[in-house]
């Protein structure tokens, strides 16, 4: 009999999970496919009430802690995520800022001894299908990167995958989400520095998954993260245009031992 379908998605900080990849993990849940959401920080680097950031006044790192694990187990619940396996490093913040240069971050944390952490999760739950960023990773967000890098190690140390992707935003969905934007009129709250990441050149996306059915399904994830997201674009959205922005997603295949051909339009190709 062959082994229950199981995919792990490996993130750097709450909300992650949703942003570039709650339609894969909605869809699959429902297929019945086990998910694994890996989140490797706690996310203190992230907004206090009033979008304060670190070192703002109102900004206390354990509080936000607090209220953003409480938010992606809920995030987790509303996409169907099976298991969810924190890895408890402490949040860098955003490149360049004084928590990069903190010694419990988890950009600064041994790969050996996280990739490990993670083989172990590989071991226990025997995904077919890993997801990670690509190595640009978010513009370089120290975090990020880390995540990159020790899901790659990972994945290399156990042996386990059958398939490994990096999730990006293509350049065509980047500039339809900014028409988007544009064209109803909305902005983001965020502080000037946290702008969004480049695309992705469509010619090198080699996986794109239709994930429409699920696009209320992802807003809805997305709300659950409001001390981050609340006032977003995101979250404005009419039914309709969510559901042509939230279509599909995009995937660059970076190992295979399936054979499957390209382009897929499936996580799974090869595997079912």
């Amino acid at each position: 009999m062959a082994a229950p379908l199981c995919l792990m998605a490996v993130h750097a900080h709450p909300d992650d999970e949703v942003i570039p990849t709650g339609g894969v993990l909605a869809r699959y849940a429902a297929e019945g496919v086990t998910t694994v959401v890996v989140t490797c920080t706690d996310g203190r680097q992230g907004f206090a009430p009033g979008f304060a950031n670190p070192g703002e006044p109102g900004h206390e790192p354990a509080a936000v802690a607090a209220v953003r694990a409480r938010e992606l187990e809920a995030s987790c619940a509303l996409l169907g995520v099976r298991h969810l396996e924190r890895l408890g490093y402490g949040d860098s913040g955003m490149r360049g800022w004084e928590g990069n240069g903190d010694p419990t971050s988890f950009c600064n944390a041994a790969l050996d001894e996280a990739a490990t952490k993670v083989a172990a999760l590989l071991a226990h739950y025997r995904p077919q299908v890993v997801v990670t960023y690509d190595e640009r990773a978010g513009e370089g967000h120290p975090d990020h990167v880390m995540a990159h890098r020790v899901a790659l190690a990972a994945s290399a140390e156990s042996g386990i995958p059958d398939k490994l992707y990096l999730s990006v935003r293509s350049a065509a969905f980047v500039e339809e989400m900014a028409a988007a934007r544009d064209a109803l009129g909305l902005s983001s709250p965020r502080p000037s520095g946290r702008a969004g990441r480049r695309g992705t050149p469509d010619e090198l996306v080699t996986t794109r998954v239709d994930t429409g059915a699920y696009a209320l399904v992802k807003q809805r994830a997305l709300a659950a993260h409001a001390s981050q997201l609340d006032g977003s674009p995101w979250l404005a959205f009419p039914e309709e245009v969510l559901e042509h922005l939230f279509a599909s997603e995009t995937f660059i295949r970076l190992d295979d031992r399936t054979g499957a051909p390209l382009p897929e339009d499936d996580l799974f190709a090869g595997l079912r």
